[in-house]
C-alpha cells in the first residue's frame, strides 16, 4: 500500500488534476479561450512540482492500514438507522426533492436551496457522506465481514444525497471511494488502465446526458462554447465537447481575468476580505463578507467557474494566488493530523483531503460548506468511537 500512496494522495492529486487541465486546455477546441500565458503556466508548473515534492516526501504518512476489528459494522448500522430517522422526518416535512423535481410533480426553483431543516440537513447529508466513506474503508480494508452486508450499507449511505438532489455531495463520495480503492489495491497499474478507459466512457456519457437535458436544443452547447473549425472538421464526437468545456473553462476564466483585470485597488480586495472569503468556511463567511461580482471576468456568462485561484487573483493578484497555494499545502498537512493513522476513520479523512485537492480545479474546496462538517464528524468519530 505504500507504493499506492506514492501515486494517490492529496498532494499528488493536486498535480494530476492540474496536469489534466493543462493538457485538455492545450487542445484549443474553443474560440472563446485566451492563450495560456507564460506567467500562468509558470505558476501552475511550479505549484505542480512543489506538490510532487511533498507527495514524494510524505507519501508514507498517507498509507492505509488493515482494519482488523469486528466492531465496525454494528456501529455503522446504528448510525445509519439514526440518520435515516432524521432523513424521514425531513421528507415528511419538506417532501422528497428527487420526486419533486420529477416533471410530473413539479417543483419551484427555490426548492433545492430551501429544502430541509438547516442544521439537521447538514448533519444528515454529511453524516451519510462520512458513513459511506467508512463503509468503503471497511469493505476494502477489513476481512471481518461478509462483503454483501457491507455493500448494503454502501447503497444505503449513497442513496440519501441522490434523493435530496445533492449531486455535488454524491460526486465527492464517489471520488473519495475511488481514492480509497486505489490506495489499497494490489494491482495499481491494471486499476489505472481500467480507470483511464472508464474515464473516457464517463466523459462521453457526460456529454450524452448533457445533450438529453437540452430537450431538443442539442446545438446550444456548441453556441455557448464556440468550437473551432478544427474541432468541427474532426471525427471527434460532439459529446466530448461538453467535458472539454467543463474541465478547461475554469482555467480559461482565470486566464481571462488575468488578462483583463487592470487594478486590484478596490474595496473588495483587502487582505481581510481574502481571509474571509478563501480561508473561513463559506457557511460563516457569507454572513460577514460579500462575494464580489466576477461576471465581467468570464469568457462567457454560461461558464461561471474559475478554479481555486479565481477569487484570490481578483483580490490580491499573483500574491493572492501564491498565498492560496501555500494555504492549500498548510490545510492538507494540518488536517492530516486530525485522526491517528491507525483509526478506521483515517481512510475517510485522506479521501476527503483528496477531494479538496482534486476538485480545486473547479472551486476553492478548502472553504466549501460541506467540507468542514465532514472533517468535524470524522474527528468526532475517531475520538469517541472505536477507542
Amino acid at each position: 500500500m505504500q507504493k499506492n500512496a506514492y501515486f494517490i494522495n492529496p498532494f499528488s492529486l493536486y498535480a494530476i488534476s492540474w496536469i489534466l487541465v493543462i493538457i485538455v486546455y492545450s487542445f484549443e477546441w474553443s474560440y472563446l479561450y485566451p492563450n495560456l500565458k507564460l506567467s500562468s503556466l509558470f505558476f501552475l508548473i511550479v505549484t505542480i512540482c512543489i506538490s510532487i515534492y511533498y507527495s514524494k516526501k510524505e507519501y508514507k504518512k498517507f498509507c492505509l492500514k488493515p482494519l482488523n476489528n469486528n466492531k465496525y459494522l454494528p456501529v455503522i448500522k446504528k448510525y445509519c438507522i439514526l440518520l435515516y430517522i432524521l432523513l424521514i422526518i425531513e421528507f415528511i416535512i419538506y417532501g422528497i426533492p428527487f420526486l419533486a423535481y420529477n416533471a410530473y410533480i413539479g417543483a419551484d426553483d427555490s426548492l433545492y436551496k430551501n429544502w430541509g431543516i438547516p442544521v439537521i440537513k447538514v448533519i444528515v447529508i454529511n453524516g451519510f457522506s462520512v458513513l459511506f466513506l467508512l463503509s468503503v474503508s471497511v469493505y476494502f480494508l477489513s476481512n471481518q465481514y461478509n462483503k454483501k452486508k457491507v455493500r448494503l450499507y454502501l447503497l444505503l449511505s449513497i442513496l440519501p444525497p441522490i434523493l435530496c438532489m445533492q449531486r455535488g455531495v454524491a460526486l465527492n463520495m464517489i471520488v473519495g471511494a475511488f481514492c480509497i480503492y486505489m490506495m489499497q489495491t494490489k494491482k495499481l497499474k491494471r486499476s489505472l488502465l481500467i480507470t483511464f478507459s472508464l474515464g473516457i466512457f464517463i466523459l462521453y456519457g457526460f456529454g450524452v446526458m448533457g445533450q438529453k437535458r437540452m430537450n431538443g436544443k442539442e446545438n446550444l452547447i456548441l453556441k455557448i462554447g464556440e468550437p473551432t473549425n478544427e474541432f468541427d472538421k474532426s471525427n471527434i464526437p460532439q459529446e466530448f465537447f461538453w467535458s472539454y468545456l467543463y474541465i478547461s473553462s475554469p482555467l480559461a476564466n482565470l486566464q481571462f481575468e488575468i488578462n483583463t483585470k487592470k487594478s486590484i485597488n478596490t474595496p473588495d480586495t483587502s487582505f481581510l476580505s481574502f481571509i474571509g472569503l478563501n480561508i473561513i468556511p463559506e457557511t460563516l463567511s457569507k454572513h460577514f463578507f460579500k462575494t464580489p461580482d466576477l461576471s465581467q471576468y468570464r469568457v462567457t456568462p454560461a461558464l461561471a467557474v474559475g478554479s481555486t485561484y479565481y477569487l484570490p487573483f481578483y483580490q490580491l493578484g499573483w500574491i493572492g494566488m501564491w498565498l492560496m497555494f501555500i494555504y492549500i499545502i498548510f490545510f492538507i498537512k494540518l488536517c492530516r493530523h486530525l485522526v491517528n493513522q491507525n483509526s478506521p476513520f483515517y481512510p475517510s479523512l485522506i479521501a476527503v483531503l483528496c477531494e479538496v485537492s482534486f476538485f480545486g480545479i473547479f472551486d476553492n474546496m478548502t472553504a466549501y460548506a460541506a467540507m468542514y462538517p465532514q472533517l468535524i464528524l470524522i474527528y468526532l468519530g475517531a475520538k469517541y468511537l472505536f477507542r
